[in-house]
């Protein structure tokens, strides 16, 4: 009998395992959008297709109101997105991102070190699930 119910919770244990592997998105399905940022930050191209503005190297002031644009991807009522800077600030921004344009005012935290850059991040959910994670280096100057 104790063989038995080793054997379920082993087979229960590898049967996760197997799930995991084969539905990395799963994983990501539970964690806040700067988990999902950190983890894959080394695998985000400094300019993404899906960012329409702004373009890298754009110059944003503190205490402006700026639009963050994405082109059209065939997005539905299930993808959302949230829009924050790395390591410097909270959700900016966010919603469904088939409304494209997405407008916020540029936070104090996010200003780059001098002569640098600043990484403004989008992470993109289907239905909770990660799809994909966006961004662009952008100079923030202080106002």
């Amino acid at each position: 009998m104790k063989s038995l119910l080793l054997l379920s919770v082993l087979l229960a244990f590898l049967s996760t395992l197997v799930l995991t592997a084969v539905s990395p998105a799963m994983e990501y399905r539970y964690m806040t959008d700067m988990e999902v940022a950190k983890r894959q930050v080394d695998q985000i191209s400094p300019r993404t297709s899906q960012i329409q503005f702004p373009e890298e190297g754009t110059v944003w002031v503190v205490g402006q109101t700026v639009t963050v644009t994405f082109l059209d991807d065939n997005y539905t009522d299930a993808d959302t997105v949230s829009i924050f800077f790395m390591d410097k600030s909270e959700v900016l921004a966010g919603g469904l991102i088939s409304q494209r344009s997405f407008t916020f005012v540029v936070p104090s935290s996010a200003v780059s070190a001098k002569n640098g850059t600043s990484m403004l991040v989008a992470v993109i959910r289907t239905n909770r699930y990660l799809r994909n994670v966006e961004a662009v280096n952008i100079q923030v100057r202080p106002s």
